[in-house]
């Protein structure tokens, strides 16, 4: 088994993709590095086996990771998904228009569509902090003028989505409408002031001994 670390060879105890993954995230782990891409055999390998490597001899195979640094890493992800918060906006607009006009089902189509978004985004937020070993309990972000904890902001977005679950199980249209167009609107933009708040804290903190455990 040939394993190499951003095209250099690796040391591996045992012939095992077991033993290739401990190998490349260890060696990943001394440069204050991440493992962001596997591949077998040339093809990417599936989560699953990622999450359970076999532990048996895997032959003749080369194995290939790739690095990255975790702060520049975490840095564009929150980039992007800022982004997108955007197209959140426009979603629960056209969303609550449809419900204003009778049309119930469609919108649920543009509701389903920002609610997957808005997972991802505070997904992106808890694993951005975990991995740069950033207490979420602790830190706060600079939005319009003054400190806001990161948890006030997500206890605010779960307050407006049990509104929105609330008022479809009621089947309560017009509070709807008026969640998804006013006050999911006012989360867009303070989730986007949080994601840039964040992101500037990571660019001028030094990286922490867990940042690179």
């Amino acid at each position: 088994m040939d394993v190499y670390l951003d095209g250099r060879r690796l040391t591996v105890g045992r012939p095992t993709l077991a033993g290739a993954l401990a190998a490349g995230r260890e060696a990943a782990a001394s440069a204050g590095r991440v493992v962001v891409e596997a591949t077998l055999g040339g093809e990417p390998i599936p989560d699953g086996m990622l999450d359970d490597p076999p532990d048996r001899d895997a032959g003749p195979v080369e194995v290939r990771f790739v690095s990255a640094d975790p702060a520049q890493l975490v840095l564009g992800t929150l980039t992007d998904v800022a982004q997108t918060l955007g197209d959140v906006m426009d979603e629960q607009g056209a969303a609550a228009d449809l419900i204003r006009l009778g049309k119930v089902d469609q919108a649920f189509e543009h509701i389903a569509s920002s609610l997957r978004t808005w997972d991802g985004v505070r997904q992106v937020v808890v694993h951005g902090a975990t991995l740069l070993g950033i207490p979420l309990e602790t830190t706060t972000v600079w939005i319009a003028g003054q400190g806001v904890p990161i948890t006030d902001c997500v206890e605010s977005l779960a307050v407006q989505l049990r509104e929105i679950k609330r008022s479809i199980e009621a089947q309560d249209w017009s509070a709807l409408a008026d969640v998804l167009d006013h006050d999911m609107k006012m989360q867009a933009d303070r989730w986007q002031d949080l994601l840039r708040g964040l992101a500037d804290q990571i660019r001028t903190r030094r990286p922490s001994p867990s940042a690179r455990a």
